[in-house]
C-alpha cells in the first residue's frame, strides 16, 4: 500500500527553498515563470494524493461498514475512471447474465411449455438489463440522477418487460389454442369413423389401413394435417404428447401434407390410431382447457414466473426449507446491503393441476425488479476494500506525478540559480495496490 504521508513537513521545506531560489534567479536573472506553475501542480498534486490517502485509510479500517458509496474525495483521473467503469460494467454485465443462468435452472421442466421461440429472447433481455444498469450506475456516478429515482425507474422497467412478455406469450397461445382445436376437431373425427360399422364406412374401401387412408385424406383437404405440422413446431407439449402416446413414430404420416397414404403407410398409421386416439382426444381436450385458462390469466399470476425471491436473513429464517438458491452479489460489491439473498421455487404453493407457463425473461425480470425495490442491488455502491484500493491506486498516480515535476522542472531550476532543490524526495519504489478485482 502507499505509505503514510509525513505531514506538512515535505511541502513547507519545498516551499522555503523556492523562495531562496527565487531570489537567486533574481540575481542570475533566470525566469521562474516554469518553476512557479511547477510548484503550484506540485502542491495541487500533493493535497489530492493526501484525500486519497485519507480515503483509505477510512476505508480499510471502517469494517462496521462493507460498503461504501462511489464517492471519492477528488475526481478520478481519466485513465483511472475508465479502469474503474469497465470493472463496474464487467461486474454487472456477469452479475445479470450469471442471474438469467440460475433462474432457468430452476423448474426446468416448466420452462418454455406453452412458447418455443422464447428461448433466444431470454439472452437479448439479460443483454439488455445489463446493459440498463451500467447506464443507471454511471447516471449516478455522474450527479445525473438519484440513486433511489434510479432504481425506482429500473424496477417498474423491468415490472413492465415482464408485463409485456407475458401478454405477448398470451398473443402466441391463444393462436396455438386454435390450433389444438383444430387437431382435437380431426381426432374426435377420426374416434367417429372408429365406432361406425363396417358396412357403414365412408369409404367404399374396407380393407386393412383403408379408415386411416380415409381419414388422412379428408384431413388433408379440410387443413387438419396443416394444423398438426403448425402445432408440432409451435408447441412443445404437444410433440412430448404424441411421444407418451406411441405416436412419435408415425408423426411423419400425421404430417404428410401432400399426396395420399399407400397401403403399409395407412395400415402403420391406423393401428396406431386405434390404441391411442381415445387418449389423445382427452389429452388434447386438457390442453386446450390449459391454454385457454393461461390466455385470460392476469400477467402478475405466478403461474408465468414460479420463484420467489427471499431478501434479507430475517426473511431467510422465515422462509419454507428446501428449495433455497443463493444469489452471488455483484462482484464490485462482494456483498448485499440488506443480507442474503437467495431464490426459491414456489412449486410447493401451486395447487395440483394448475396450468404453468413459467418464462424465462419474465422470471429475470422480475427478480432483478426484486432485487432493486427492496434495496438488496444498489446502483451506487462499492465493496470499500476495492474502493481503498482504487483510492491507493489512484494516490500512487500522484505520487509519481509529483516525483516527476521534482525530477523534471525544480532539481534543474535548482542547479541553474545555485540552490539544490530540498524537500522532496522521489519514491524510489511506491507499492501497487490490488487494483482489478480477481473475480469481476
Amino acid at each position: 500500500m502507499e505509505a503514510d504521508p509525513r505531514g506538512d513537513c515535505e511541502m513547507s521545506i519545498a516551499e522555503r527553498w523556492f523562495q531562496r531560489a527565487c531570489v537567486a534567479a533574481d540575481v542570475e536573472e533566470v525566469p521562474t515563470d516554469d518553476a512557479r506553475e511547477a510548484m503550484d501542480l506540485l502542491a495541487r498534486y500533493r493535497l489530492f494524493r493526501m484525500r486519497f490517502v485519507r480515503y483509505r485509510r477510512v476505508a480499510e479500517e471502517n469494517v462496521d461498514c462493507p460498503l461504501v458509496t462511489l464517492r471519492f474525495p477528488q475526481p478520478l483521473m481519466p485513465g483511472s475512471v475508465k479502469d474503474v467503469w469497465e470493472c463496474v460494467d464487467r461486474s454487472l454485465t456477469n452479475f445479470v447474465l450469471g442471474l438469467s443462468e440460475l433462474v432457468c435452472s430452476m423448474q426446468v421442466a416448466t420452462l418454455r411449455r406453452h412458447v418455443p421461440s422464447e428461448g433466444v429472447e431470454v439472452v437479448t433481455f439479460a443483454e439488455i438489463a445489463a446493459e440498463r444498469m451500467r447506464t443507471a450506475f454511471h447516471a449516478v456516478a455522474d450527479g445525473v440522477e438519484r440513486e433511489a429515482t434510479v432504481r425506482r425507474d429500473l424496477s417498474t422497467l423491468f415490472e413492465r418487460h415482464a408485463r409485456d412478455a407475458v401478454l405477448e406469450a398470451q398473443e402466441e397461445l391463444e393462436s396455438v389454442g386454435v390450433l389444438l382445436r383444430r387437431v382435437r376437431e380431426a381426432v374426435c373425427d377420426y374416434a367417429a369413423r372408429a365406432a361406425e360399422p363396417k358396412r357403414r364406412r365412408r369409404s367404399g374401401v374396407t380393407g386393412p389401413g383403408s379408415r386411416a387412408c380415409a381419414w388422412h385424406r379428408a384431413q388433408r383437404r379440410s387443413d387438419g394435417v396443416r394444423a398438426v405440422v403448425a402445432l408440432c413446431a409451435r408447441h412443445t407439449p404437444f410433440r412430448d404428447l404424441l411421444r407418451d402416446l406411441g405416436l412419435a413414430s408415425v408423426l411423419s404420416l400425421l404430417s404428410k401434407v401432400s399426396g395420399d397414404l399407400d397401403a403399409d403407410e395407412s395400415l402403420v398409421l391406423e393401428q396406431a390410431m386405434d390404441v391411442a386416439h381415445a387418449g389423445l382426444e382427452a389429452a388434447l381436450a386438457a390442453e386446450v382447457r390449459s391454454v385457454e385458462w393461461l390466455v385470460g390469466t392476469d400477467a402478475s399470476h405466478r403461474c408465468w414466473n414460479g420463484i420467489r425471491v427471499v431478501v434479507g436473513d430475517r426473511a431467510l429464517e422465515s422462509a419454507a426449507p428446501g428449495g433455497l438458491r443463493s444469489v452471488l452479489p455483484p462482484a464490485h460489491m462482494r456483498s448485499y446491503p440488506v443480507g442474503s439473498v437467495h431464490l426459491q421455487s414456489e412449486s410447493d404453493a401451486v395447487p395440483h393441476g394448475e396450468p404453468r407457463c413459467h418464462l424465462r425473461d419474465v422470471r429475470l425480470a422480475r427478480v432483478l425488479a426484486t432485487l432493486l425495490r427492496q434495496g438488496a442491488l444498489r446502483v451506487d455502491l462499492l465493496d470499500r476494500l476495492w474502493a481503498a484500493s482504487v483510492a491507493n491506486h489512484e494516490a500512487r498516480k500522484y505520487r509519481v506525478a509529483c516525483d516527476a515535476i521534482v525530477t523534471r522542472t525544480l532539481r534543474p531550476f535548482g542547479r541553474r540559480v545555485g540552490v539544490p532543490f530540498v524537500g522532496w524526495e522521489p519514491s524510489q519504489k511506491i507499492s501497487r495496490g490490488p487494483w482489478d478485482l480477481s473475480c469481476v
